[in-house]
């Protein structure tokens, strides 16, 4: 009975193509064949034209995110008439949406695809950081911090999904 099911189990029967049973996908990615030198000239246009990009992106994201900090030196305080902890509620509340707001941007990123979200993200991003320059009290500063986390928050599950979508596991980190 072992040998019988041994048999059966090695055979790899692909099914008809006649739309009467479509084939599993395990035999479809077996008969997949991928050109190693396709796919590291793919790979190094990616990492030569599209990285660069990325990386660029996650600085500035990350400036814009402690850039309030610059700010508080520069003025910010004293400008808005922030007194006691208004200023650290304003620093510290950008992270509760920005917490809050990844789960769904991941959800709009499998729905929609990463290239609409992360569009949508980066123009909502780029307005919400253009309106912190014209807030001008307390109540503004908090509104403002809690859209750029929302907004922020798309940034990263976007980038992370283009990564994972061209590069293989295990050479994610190594490139060769």
């Amino acid at each position: 009975m072992d040998a019988e099911k041994t048999a059966h189990d090695d055979s790899k029967a692909l099914p008809p193509r006649d739309g009467s049973r479509s084939p599993s996908p395990a035999a479809e990615v077996d008969d997949l064949y991928i050109d190693p030198q396709l796919e590291r000239s793919t790979v190094a246009k990616f990492d030569k034209y599209v990285l660069p990009q990325m990386a660029v992106l996650i600085i500035l994201a990350y400036l814009d995110r402690s850039n309030i900090g610059n700010a508080r030196v520069f003025g910010f305080e004293a400008g808005l008439g922030l007194q006691g902890t208004d200023f650290n509620n304003i620093s510290t509340l950008f992270y509760v949406t920005y917490i809050v707001f990844e789960v769904p941007w991941v959800m709009a990123v499998k729905r929609f695809g990463a290239n609409k979200v992360l569009a949508v993200a980066m123009v909502s991003w780029s307005l919400t950081t253009l309106g912190t320059g014209f807030i001008r009290n307390y109540h503004q500063a908090i509104a403002v911090r809690l859209l750029l986390g929302a907004c922020e928050a798309g940034l990263f599950p976007c980038l992370t999904f283009f990564i994972s979508t061209v590069a293989w596991p295990p050479c994610t980190a190594p490139r060769p």
